[in-house]
């Protein structure tokens, strides 16, 4: 029988977020909570902001200090290659 793997959920706030601001990302209760890395990145492209963990904190403070107002995408990949993403609004 095989083992089912837990589902790579997250939730974000605030959203839109104050540029300035923490931005927190979540891992959902029971969520996957292995190797996991994540790339803020600017719609022309360019990562504004990344890490990488052994382990998936319950969560992930990101600054957003010096980030211009705009649509940014938040991209969460386990080391499975399962990803999840979520459109920020910095203001």
């Amino acid at each position: 029988m095989q083992r089912e793997e837990a589902v790579l959920e997250i939730k974000t706030y605030p959203n839109p977020v104050n540029a300035g601001s923490l931005l927190v990302i979540e891992r959902s209760i029971g969520s996957y909570a292995g190797s996991i890395n994540f790339s803020l990145i600017s719609l022309n492209g360019n990562r504004v902001s990344s890490g990488n963990y052994d382990r998936f904190p319950q969560q992930i403070m990101v600054d957003t200090n010096g980030l211009l107002p705009g649509v940014y995408l938040l991209k969460i990949t386990s080391e499975q290659g399962k990803s999840v993403s979520k459109r920020i609004i910095i203001r």
